[in-house]
């Protein structure tokens, strides 16, 4: 459901950006052919541009790959047992190089926030 609206997004950003390219394309043709910068609108072109960038950091934004579900055998409460005591006996090793690895691995951000 996730990759499938993330996916219907991206289509409508890659559709967005095409026609800004279009729009561009258009406006730098007729500069090119002799069209007078204050008739075709300067400003407007830096419109277009700005907000092609802005498509782009969405297109950027969304390019983030989202994982595939997670087989239903690992949340059997076997599994998820054995797991909690094998993450439980590496948190507790005293070699700190193992558990700093082990939280990098595991933990992919902290966030931070007042309340």
């Amino acid at each position: 459901m996730l990759r499938q609206r993330l996916a219907d997004r991206r289509g409508e950003l890659k559709e967005r950006r095409g026609d800004l390219d279009g729009r561009i394309a258009r406006w730098c043709e007729a500069f090119e052919q002799g069209g007078d910068l204050a008739a075709l609108g300067v400003d407007r072109l830096r419109s277009l541009r700005e907000e092609r960038e802005d498509v782009e950091r969405q297109l950027a934004a969304t390019a983030v790959e989202v994982p595939a579900p997670l087989p239903p055998h690992l949340f059997k409460p076997e599994v998820v047992g054995r797991f909690r005591k094998r993450l439980q006996a590496t948190l507790s090793d005293p070699d700190t190089g193992v558990v700093r690895e082990y939280l990098r691995r595991l933990v992919d951000r902290i966030v931070i926030s007042d309340g």
